[in-house]
C-alpha cells in the first residue's frame, strides 16, 4: 500500500514548478524522485523505528538510509513529524552500530537472513558485513545535520554517546589493522571485488596515521587499504563530534 505524502512536502514540489515553469519534464521527475524514499522504502521495526530498505534489497545500509533520508532535512525544518522520523532513523542507526560496527548492512528483525555464509563474524541481525569507513560516517553525519537543520537533541542518548566511543574505537584500531584489527572477511566462489584476499585480512599495509577500510562505498573490496575519500569523510565527521 502505497503511503500519503505528507503535505509539507508539496511547498518544495510546488517551489520546483513555479521556478521552472516551463520545464513540466523537470516537474514530473523532481516530484517522482523526491516522494520515491518516503513512499516505496520506508518500513518499521518492531520497536516502531524507521527501517530504510535500498528499494531492492529488503535490508537497510548505514550508507544508503542517511543519504536517502538526507533530503527531507529541509521539510523537517517546518515539519515536526518529518523531524522526529529522522531522529528516530538516527536512533535505529545507533543501536544498528552497536550491535556491530564493522557491519555495513542489517537486516529489519534478527531473522537471519543476507549473506550468513560469508566467513565473518555474522549474526542473524546482520545483512552483510563489509567493513566500510563510510558506513560509520554517515550516521554520525546525519545526526549533526538534524541538530543543525531544527535543534532536535531527541537523538543524542546515552547510546549513541557509546556509539560514538565505538566508531572511535574502530577507527583507532584500524589504523594499525594489521597488527591490532580483528576483522576478517571472506566471501567464497565470487569475483575478487566481493572479498578479501590474505585469509580475508586484505592487502598488507603499514601504519601511515589513515584508518584502513575493507571495502569502497560501491560494497567492491578496496585494493589498497587506506581510502583517502573516506578517510577526508572521517576527519570531516570527528570535526561535528568535537
Amino acid at each position: 500500500m502505497t503511503k500519503k505524502v505528507p503535505a509539507s512536502f508539496n511547498k518544495w514540489i510546488d517551489k520546483v514548478k513555479t521556478t521552472f515553469p516551463e520545464n513540466e519534464k523537470l516537474h514530473r521527475m523532481f516530484e517522482k524522485c523526491f516522494i520515491n524514499t518516503y513512499t516505496t522504502t520506508l518500513q518499521e521495526t518492531e520497536e516502531g523505528l524507521p527501517f530504510v530498505i535500498t528499494g531492492d534489497i529488503p535490508a537497510m545500509w548505514l550508507r544508503d538510509s542517511t543519504s536517502q533520508i538526507r533530503p527531507y532535512l529541509i521539510v523537517a525544518e517546518e515539519d515536526e513529524e518529518m523531524a522526529t522520523l529522522i531522529e528516530n532513523l538516527v536512533k535505529l542507526q545507533t543501536k544498528c552500530i552497536l550491535h556491530d560496527p564493522y557491519a555495513n548492512a542489517f537486516n529489519k528483525s534478527a531473522n537471519g537472513e543476507g549473506f550468513q555464509q560469508d566467513k565473518t563474524a555474522m549474526t542473524d541481525l546482520v545483512w552483510e558485513r563489509k567493513y566500510e569507513i563510510d558506513s560509520l560516517c554517515y550516521p554520525v553525519q546525519l545526526a549533526y545535520l538534524l541538530w543543525k537543520s531544527t535543534n532536535h537533541t531527541g537523538h543524542f542518548t546515552e547510546e549513541f554517546n557509546q556509539a560514538l566511543h565505538k566508531i572511535i574505537e574502530v577507527f583507532k584500531t584500524e589504523q594499525n589493522h594489521t597488527e591490532k584489527s580483528p576483522y576478517r572477511f571472506e566471501r567464497e566462489n565470487v569475483r575478487q571485488s566481493d572479498t578479501l584476499n590474505n585469509n580475508g585480512k586484505g592487502t598488507d599495509v603499514s601504519y601511515t596515521g589513515m584508518s584502513w577500510s575493507g571495502f569502497r562505498p560501491s560494497d567492491d573490496a578496496c585494493m589498497y587499504g587506506y581510502l583517502v575519500p573516506s578517510n577526508m569523510f572521517l576527519v570531516v565527521v570527528m570535526d561535528y563530534v568535537k
